[in-house]
């Protein structure tokens, strides 16, 4: 089994319903199934075993937050998957890592896909075996509700219930700003300024409103914006990274050539407006 997103919960719920998951602030949860804006079908991760343990239900959007990696590394070796909590991958695949408690077996996130990857088959295994998890990252005992079958089969069954059990909407939040619909965002990885060797997972776009659009990956959260009459200088280094300058601000990019590109091409034809 594998899931689409880790998240993190970043508020208590109490479940109301039998298909409702009650969550613990910090809890890390395992995301099935996305596609109700308003309810994910997750399941808790619980220890150092990638899906056997945790119970799974809904749980409120607005309750929670993309998890954020131990460190990003890359794949020494290619690697395919024995089983289905395992991941398969190609050498050079940039690997989010965000459980280490198992020398042997990370708990990772690749492509928007998580699960166990052979740790010694990642770049900085040598040096970084020992590293464990946060305290945070543990799950408390929470009743919740385990449905078998398959993920269509779950998703039938909940939304039934639902409907017949009128759940409620979770209470409301602050809102965090995101992303307008228009922007087209494109996956890169931005650079740490003090250490060149760190890069963090982001998605960037310009807006219609010539807003350039610095977002979280999956939630497309505004992390950074900026108009774009503040940027001073663009430029791309042999496809590999893309440098845009906001006066003295200077932030530089890496990622898939074909996605820098783009980014180039969105930023030369802004420039021409």
């Amino acid at each position: 089994m594998k899931c689409k997103i880790v998240a993190q919960a970043e508020f208590d719920y109490e479940a109301r319903t039998d298909e409702e998951l009650t969550i613990r602030e910090g809890t890390m949860l395992l995301v099935l199934d996305d596609s109700d804006p308003e309810w994910w079908l997750v399941k808790e991760r619980v220890g150092s075993d990638a899906f056997s343990d945790g119970n799974q239900g809904l749980a409120p959007v607005n309750y929670l937050v993309e998890m954020e990696p131990l460190r990003v590394v890359t794949a020494l070796y290619d690697y395919e998957a024995r089983t289905d909590e395992e991941l398969s991958f190609y050498e050079g695949a940039t690997v989010l890592v965000y459980d280490t408690s198992d020398p042997e077996w990370w708990f990772v996130r690749i492509d928007k896909e998580a699960g166990l990857a052979p740790a010694n088959y990642l770049e900085d295994f040598a040096s970084d075996a020992a590293a464990t998890v946060p305290s945070n990252f543990a799950s408390s005992s929470i009743a919740g509700l385990s449905i078998a079958g398959d993920a269509a089969g779950q998703k039938a069954t909940l939304l039934s219930a639902l409907d017949g059990f009128g759940v409620s909407k979770a209470p409301p939040k602050p809102e965090k700003e995101k992303a307008p619909a228009d922007v087209k965002l494109i996956d890169v990885f931005e650079l740490d300024k003090k250490k060149k060797k760190e890069r963090k997972e982001c998605v960037i776009g310009i807006g219609n409103d010539y807003i350039v659009y610095l977002c979280e990956p999956i939630f497309s959260n505004v992390l950074e914006k900026w108009d774009f009459k503040e940027v001073t200088k663009f430029y791309e280094k042999k496809g590999k990274k893309l440098t845009i300058e906001f006066g003295s601000d200077v932030r530089e990019f890496e990622g898939e050539k074909d996605n820098l590109d783009r980014l180039m091409k969105r930023l030369e034809e802004v420039s021409t407006l």
